[in-house]
């Protein structure tokens, strides 16, 4: 999976409650653990989130659309997807084989002779 693919199961990991209450330091504690599965980017950004919510609280539901934590979610994919060397390295095109050759005949080499008595 690439990268960018896991963002959505991110969102889906904070967005899911588990049956815990909807606190401030519930939605903190998914932001962290989202933060622990990214990138180093996107980390930082998650974690920063979460230690303002701790400090100051959260606006919305943690599925809620605008909601501090989906915000966050926002944020740390942008951060993910504009940084270079987190982006997932695309291999190079392998050089293309050569087909075989009986005999070398590519470099002027004559089938074996073989006795015909």
């Amino acid at each position: 999976m690439t990268q960018t693919a896991l963002l959505p199961l991110l969102l889906l990991a904070a967005a899911c409650s588990g049956g815990a209450s909807d606190t401030n330091e519930a939605q903190a504690d998914k932001l962290d653990n989202a933060a622990e599965q990214s990138t180093p980017e996107a980390a930082e950004v998650l974690e920063q989130q979460a230690d303002a919510i701790r400090a100051n609280g959260a606006d919305g539901a943690m599925g809620q659309p605008g909601s501090t934590v989906q915000d966050a979610m926002a944020k740390a994919g942008e951060a993910q997807a504009t940084n270079a060397t987190g982006a997932v390295q695309v291999p190079s095109p392998t050089p293309q084989s050569k087909q075989a050759v009986p005999h070398g005949a590519e470099k002027g080499n004559p089938p074996p002779k073989t006795d015909t008595k």
